[in-house]
């Protein structure tokens, strides 16, 4: 199954490009590296080779024409001595001639080359022959005219030798003329390629830049300028993700938009949770009662403004974090405190908030007013307490008890009241009282 390189991660993709480009270099090296041995290659053989035979087969014909120098002087030579010389150097030259073929004979290594120089060799060979017979006639005191005839074979003979030499120079210089063009060609080609492998690298480079700022840097800004306007508070934001894309970038624009959202539902429920919270203050604040929540660390969470009001607590105690003992006081402050003692109140109810034990009771406090307090523990440490004024209750409740038994007119005692203290009476003493009932 072919794979969609939508699919393939940033550094894959990276890693594939620079390891093709690499790929490449190292083609472009390898072949750059065979060029420069087939150019050392051409140029040992032009420099090491057929320079060296070029001068071999110069050396030759060299040799060959003091042959023939002397072999005129010979024949001129009417002195012995001189003419001793003369056979003594043609000797010397005949030696160092074979050597010389001998040399190149070992150095040939081509076909037509062989062939040209067994010619050459056979032909040298009957001209040294003929050298030597014009040197035995000479000795010998032979005719002029014989010696004439061996003096112009001779001269046949090495004008055949050399044209035969003449070719094995051209050829030799045909060979060097074909191996510096295969230098040169070599050398073209290798620039050539040289050329085309930075030519494609270069292009394959172009192509890394341009992939990589439309798939990896224009996507990346355009996901940092999103995220600046998200952080900035801007939750309508667009996203763009192209369809399909799962690596990094495709990860993280996935990831910012799903951000932006959570931002957004996190907005919504923050919303929600405010109206939820100002609907419960005022709900608390519009309690009758009073109502005070506090943490494990005796420490207000939050309480009604009833609550105040009832202990006379200004608006900078009734602040989330403000200490337990520090309210207390300020309502001991007020008067709100029961007992003659302010600080054996603080120390009893001290006592009664560290038991951590549910209780209700109506207190009177100095001032003569009466509260109903809750006192009721949490489970994270805390306690909520609510507190309700009862004191025109009880004063109501008081006063209707009152006028049940007595005459609202003359505030007397009534019948009521009458039986009640007969009925009290009767059971205090414990028998049969007489009543003396005087109208």
């Amino acid at each position: 199954m072919p794979i969609s390189t939508r699919s393939l991660s940033i550094r894959t993709k990276l890693s594939i490009g620079f390891a093709v480009a690499l790929a490449v270099v190292v083609a472009a090296g390898l072949l750059g590296v065979l060029q420069l041995r087939l150019l050392n290659s051409a140029t040992t053989e032009i420099t090491g080779d057929l320079m060296r035979r070029v001068v071999q087969l110069d050396d030759i014909e060299r040799m060959m024409g003091e042959q023939q120098m002397l072999a005129l002087r010979r024949e001129q030579t009417t002195d012995d001595q001189q003419a001793a010389a003369v056979a003594r150097r043609i000797q010397e030259v005949k030696v160092a001639l074979d050597a010389a073929i001998t040399a190149y004979a070992a150095a040939a290594d081509m076909i037509g080359e062989r062939s040209l120089f067994v010619r050459f060799a056979a032909r040298v060979a009957a001209y040294e022959n003929l050298v030597q017979a014009i040197l035995r006639a000479v000795e010998a005191g032979r005719p002029p005219a014989e010696v004439e005839r061996l003096g112009a074979e001779s001269a046949v003979a090495y004008a055949a030798a050399s044209d035969t030499l003449d070719e094995l120079v051209a050829l030799a210089r045909t060979r060097s003329g074909n191996a510096a063009e295969t230098v040169q060609r070599a050398y073209r080609e290798a620039v050539i390629l040289h050329i085309v492998a930075i030519a494609f690298v270069s292009a394959c480079f172009a192509g890394a830049i341009v992939w990589a700022t439309r798939s990896v840097s224009r996507p990346l800004l355009r996901l940092s300028a999103a995220m600046r306007r998200i952080g900035a508070g801007d939750r309508a934001v667009a996203i763009e993700r192209e369809a399909g894309r799962m690596d990094e970038i495709g990860v993280l624009a996935a990831a910012a938009k799903d951000y932006r959202d959570s931002l957004e539902r996190s907005r919504q429920l923050a919303a929600d949770a405010e109206r939820q919270r100002r609907r419960f203050e005022l709900a608390v604040d519009g309690m009758p009662i009073g109502l005070a929540v506090f943490d494990r660390d005796q420490r207000l969470i939050i309480c009604n403004r009833r609550y105040g009001e009832m202990y006379g607590l200004g608006p900078e105690l009734l602040k989330p974090g403000t200490a337990w003992e520090s309210l207390v006081r300020e309502r001991v402050r007020h008067g709100k405190y029961v007992g003659p003692d302010p600080e054996g109140y603080i120390q009893a109810v001290t006592t009664l908030v560290t038991r951590r034990e549910p209780c209700a009771d109506v207190v009177e406090f100095q001032d003569g007013r009466l509260f109903s307090i809750n006192f009721q523990p949490t489970e994270d440490g805390g306690w909520v307490s609510t507190h309700e004024d009862v004191t025109d209750q009880h004063r109501i409740e008081a006063r209707i008890t009152h006028l049940t038994r007595h005459d609202p007119l003359t505030d007397l005692p009534n019948r009521a009241y009458f039986h009640e203290r007969i009925d009290e009476t009767f059971h205090r003493v414990g028998a049969k009282p007489v009543v003396l009932c005087l109208d």
